[in-house]
């Protein structure tokens, strides 16, 4: 174990991400495009503590929700955000050519990178390859290293009870900045540099892909280096996470998660939220204890007004955590949450799979799903929290429960976030382990728990039912250590996890070994051969499908 930083790389978008410090493209005249307006913004709301919806408007740019999907539309910027201008911007070419001068860093002219003017943790590098991009990505590499460094000792305040600052970047460079030809070898660069930066400095670094071809460039890079989990994670992790990917890739794979997965991105425990109804409802729980008593009290003094207040509490976090970012690039079809907020969906839509969420929409034939067993924060009314709440549950979402249960049967169920405590996912599983000690075979395991400290009590109590893995081999130590590994788990999964979008495209050949690109070739040739049969049958689909998913 090292106390070096981590590289991690999801699949998202830079404004939507909770990160600490970020990196924003231009060029060596410092041309901004508007379409950087909503990260720049996110980085003044992660100075200010403001909501990042506001901060956006203040900065003139709307809240982005549109998605990239890695295609040619010229609204559409590969690099993480979308390319047009938001319809609030300013209102013509020179206030916002006014407002990114602004923004300017005093060194600018000599260095080709610094720190946002006005103080905000956004650093704007030169990105352009101009005539040559060969010889200039060299250059271009090393002001990124140069940026990386500086933010390292800029002394910048994690966020969200993060131990050490996140750092977030994009894919530099490979659309306007002119390097897209180059994709393969910028991403080999990049991850170079990224790495030499978190072993040196201690921070983490976070690479936001805007597609799937680039996401699984990055990972396939990674996966040939090794992946460097080695250095925070024990070698039964690293199998139990290629074992976890696995199952991933082969669609066994649903999720159960809990408030712990909030957390990465600043929401409150349990615990806490009820500390904070509390406070606003000016309750005294006495000698009261048990979580779900404090919450039936606040349910007797505010009635219907609970479940508004919860939603308030909720609604002030509006950027999805890593955590969550990880976890959507499983790509698993089914998920359960006792959570109310709305980041995981989030998360998901950002990496290109928007999610049906049970029970207030259908879920779809082939189409992944969310089902929200304790509510929503669009549905107020629909909060589980005081233990009323609980002891009426089955009577009154029965079919939520038969679905959990129905997952517990045929799927490996991977539970993240969750102190395996809450009493209607405790009573489904034990009727669940029940069954199965009455069938022929016996009681199988359901799932995988991946928990923040070892416990030896919970794996003897579930030993058997459920695989307890602990991200952390120390029992002591903070709270926001044991989670930065956890993540690190995730990241280990989601690397394994993640399928070869990019193998056939052209532009990731270097990424390819020697004896393996004229596979790739051919497989171009063989997706173009299919194309010049325009009346082929549609018994060709399936070869077509495959050969798409993998970039010829």
């Amino acid at each position: 174990m090292t106390d070096a930083g981590h590289v991690f790389v999801v699949r998202g978008r830079l404004e939507h991400l909770d990160h600490d410090a970020t990196l924003i493209p231009t060029d060596r005249d410092f041309v901004v495009t508007p379409a950087w307006a909503a990260p720049l913004a996110a980085a003044a709301h992660g100075a200010t503590g403001g909501s990042a919806r506001t901060s956006a408007r203040r900065a003139g740019t709307a809240h982005h929700t549109d998605l990239e999907d890695g295609g040619d539309d010229p609204g559409i910027d590969e690099t993480g955000v979308g390319d047009a201008p938001a319809t609030d911007l300013p209102g013509d070419d020179d206030a916002w050519a006014a407002t990114v001068r602004g923004l300017r860093p005093t060194s600018w002219w000599e260095r080709g990178w610094g720190r946002a003017a006005d103080g905000r943790p956004a650093w704007f590098v030169d990105s352009a390859a101009y005539d040559d991009p060969e010889a200039t990505l060299g250059p271009m590499v090393d002001r990124v290293h140069a940026v990386l460094m500086d933010i390292a000792s800029a002394g910048i305040s994690p966020r969200s009870d993060r131990p050490r600052p996140l750092v977030a970047l994009p894919t530099l460079g490979v659309r306007q900045g002119g390097f897209g030809d180059l994709r393969g070898t910028v991403i080999d660069r990049l991850l170079s540099v990224c790495q030499d930066v978190v072993e040196r400095t201690g921070v983490d670094v976070v690479v936001v892909a805007a597609n799937d071809p680039d996401h699984a460039a990055f990972q396939a890079r990674r996966r040939a280096a090794g992946g460097r989990h080695a250095a925070h994670l024990t070698p039964e992790l690293l199998d139990q996470a290629r074992m976890l990917a696995r199952r991933a890739l082969e669609g066994s794979l649903a999720l159960f998660l809990g408030a712990g997965v909030g957390m990465s991105a600043g929401l409150p425990s349990w615990s806490r939220l009820i500390e904070r109804l509390a406070e606003r409802a000016d309750a005294d729980f006495g000698r009261l204890s048990s979580p779900l008593d404090k919450s039936e009290l606040l349910r007797r003094r505010l009635g219907d007004d609970l479940g508004c207040m919860v939603a308030e509490e909720v609604r002030g976090t509006d950027r999805y955590g890593i955590v969550h970012a990880l976890i959507a690039a499983f790509d698993c079809e089914q998920a359960v949450t006792t959570n109310y907020d709305d980041l995981y969906e989030r998360a998901a839509a950002d990496a290109g799979r928007e999610l049906a969420v049970l029970p207030w929409a259908a879920a779809r034939p082939g189409a992944p799903w969310l089902l929200k067993m304790h509510g929503d924060v669009e549905h107020p009314e629909s909060i589980v929290l005081s233990r009323s709440d609980v002891v009426g549950y089955d009577a009154r979402s029965r079919p939520m429960s038969a679905v959990v249960q129905a997952l517990m049967v045929t799927k490996h169920l991977l539970v993240v976030g969750a102190s395996m405590t809450d009493d209607n996912f405790l009573r489904l599983a034990h009727e669940v382990v029940a069954f199965q000690e009455g069938g022929p075979t016996g009681p199988a395991p359901l799932g995988t728990v991946l928990a923040l400290r070892p416990d030896p009590a919970a794996v003897e109590l579930w030993r058997g039912r459920f695989e307890h893995l602990s991200a952390s081999q120390d029992a002591d130590g903070e709270p926001g250590d044991h989670a930065r590994r956890l993540a690190v788990l995730l990241d280990a999964v989601a690397m394994h996890a993640t399928p070869p979008a990019h193998l056939a495209d052209e532009r990731y050949a270097a990424l390819l070994p020697d004896e393996e690109r004229p596979l790739a070739d051919a497989a171009r040739d063989l997706r173009r051969s299919l194309d010049a049969v325009p009346g082929r049958s549609d018994s060709w689909r399936a070869l077509e499908r495959a050969l798409d998913e993998i970039g010829a």
